[in-house]
């Protein structure tokens, strides 16, 4: 990849004072890094997946210490992975920074999103929607759209390991997206492509 990740070098750059969120989608030798404030999206991660081919994730928070860079996880990485990681934030944030992996058993609630991430399995459900908001034409929107998909739900699991499974993935983190916003009529525009796409897999 060309050109240099300002926004990632700011991002590594704030770390090294205060702990920062991130994803690690590791592939061969190269690998795609994001680093945010807070938990880096279960859609970010299939996006940078997309992107380089798939791949291995590592999720959990990165801090500052003692002048490196501490990538915490839950389950003990490679033992090349520092090394990778550390030429991939000089490719792609131009940084040259010491970085080092510690397990930390905490680090387990920031990995939770990452298994949306993973390569989708024929018993694997889409990811869950968030709550519906409680009061208003708000709760009878969102009540609506959460029924519609929960009435997909069968046939989004049998699409997410099929040909489509990345595409219907990604549908599926964009609503959770658009319900958290309550933009509800985006919602239903998304959940029509959805439904067709799924029902158009399993005919």
């Amino acid at each position: 990849m060309s050109g240099i990740d300002t926004n990632l070098a700011s991002k590594l750059k704030q770390a090294m004072s205060k702990p920062m969120s991130f994803a690690f989608v590791a592939k061969g030798s190269e690998g795609k890094l994001i680093v945010d404030r807070k938990k880096v999206s279960a859609k970010e991660i299939a996006d940078a997946r997309k992107e380089i081919g798939g791949g291995t994730i590592f999720k959990g928070r990165c801090v500052g210490e003692d002048g490196k860079l501490v990538f915490e996880v839950t389950k003990e990485p490679p033992g090349s992975l520092a090394a990778q990681l550390k030429k991939v934030i000089k490719t792609n944030a131009g940084l040259v920074l010491n970085v080092d992996f510690r397990v930390n058993a905490s680090a387990e609630s920031e990995e939770e999103e990452a298994e949306a991430a993973e390569e989708p399995s024929a018993d694997q459900a889409p990811p869950p929607a968030p709550p519906v908001p409680s009061t208003g034409v708000a709760a009878a929107g969102g009540a609506k759209a959460i029924k519609r998909l929960n009435g997909l739900s069968a046939e989004i699991k049998t699409a997410l390991a099929g040909p489509d499974g990345a595409q219907v993935r990604k549908l599926v983190g964009n609503l959770n997206d658009l319900l958290k916003k309550k933009d509800f009529d985006q919602v239903d525009k998304v959940l029509d492509e959805l439904e067709a796409l799924v029902r158009a897999g399993g005919s």
